[in-house]
């Protein structure tokens, strides 16, 4: 019983799944399996570059970001905050999901 509804609870979510999946366009599909590195994303000076994520993340639908900032770029948590909403803010504009971020 707790088998068969946890057997139907992943069903479930697999249709859905598969039914939000087929309503989204192939170069959506594609953007959202790509991965980049913030790198990309920063300036010289380490701050987000503006043009750079309008371009990734809102013209190309990129779903994921790898935190990689090992060049001595670190920021406070507070700029990193402001960073990341940035660009799910720039997500959203494009009707894109959120970007899923790892370290």
């Amino acid at each position: 019983t707790q088998a068969r509804s946890r057997s139907n609870i992943q069903e479930n979510i697999s249709t859905k799944m598969v039914a939000d999946n087929s309503a989204m366009p192939l170069l959506d599909q594609i953007g959202q399996l790509s991965q980049i590195d913030l790198n990309l994303l920063l300036k010289d000076d380490g701050t987000l570059d503006l043009s750079k994520a309008k371009e990734h993340v809102g013209r190309r639908g990129v779903g994921s970001i790898f935190n990689n900032i090992n060049d001595g770029k670190l920021h406070n948590v507070s700029e990193y905050r402001r960073m990341i909403q940035t660009i799910q803010d720039i997500a959203s504009e494009h009707d894109h999901p959120p970007v899923l971020f790892g370290l």
